[in-house]
């Protein structure tokens, strides 16, 4: 006489746990947007993609001006107040294949493929217009600095890196215009 025994478990649990840890690892909890490391890693495979089919690819970098002053000044629930509208007008304002990575605090790094330098300005002077809707305790308004490097299928020796470091100092040469 033979005996089966049979032991049923139930993984619902389970892979509800797993699918919260693989969210946490990789989107940003207040925004919903890419953490840096998930976003940088879907960044590169879109950057290596773009090399292959000799497409462009504008990489944005972009800081929230004034966030530090409201959160001392306003508290840390209206700088996340912030950083959700940033968000919610970048993601209304892109394109669903475009990346959005909180990459710090006040700052984010876009992933746009096949879109020219000059199309990403004329993005970007709407969403600077959406965002004067938003304010503060009635009176502080957000405002943007941003820059913009293109990847070009001509530039072959060009690092992603690289990109993100051109983008990164046009922001601040648009940052000190701004003072």
């Amino acid at each position: 006489m033979s005996r089966i025994i049979l032991v049923i478990t139930d993984i619902t649990e389970k892979k509800k746990l797993e699918e919260i840890l693989k969210k946490y690892a990789t989107f940003d909890d207040l925004t919903g947007s890419y953490n840096r490391r998930a976003g940088f890693y879907a960044l590169e495979k879109y950057f290596q993609l773009a090399k292959r089919r000799k497409e462009p690819l504008s990489i944005v970098f972009i800081d929230i001006d004034n966030l530090k002053y409201i959160n001392d000044n306003y508290g840390h629930d209206a700088g996340d107040y912030i950083l959700r509208k940033v968000t919610d007008v970048l993601k209304n304002s892109l394109r669903e294949s475009d990346l959005i990575i909180r990459v710090g605090g006040d700052e984010f790094v876009l992933g746009l493929p096949n879109a020219e330098e000059i199309d990403v300005h004329k993005i970007f002077q709407r969403i600077l217009n959406q965002l004067q809707n938003v304010k503060v305790d009635g009176n502080v308004r957000i405002d943007l600095s941003y820059g913009v490097s293109e990847y070009k299928d001509f530039q072959k020796d060009i690092s992603l890196e690289s990109l993100i470091k051109e983008a990164d100092n046009k922001m601040y040469e648009m940052k000190r215009a701004k003072k």
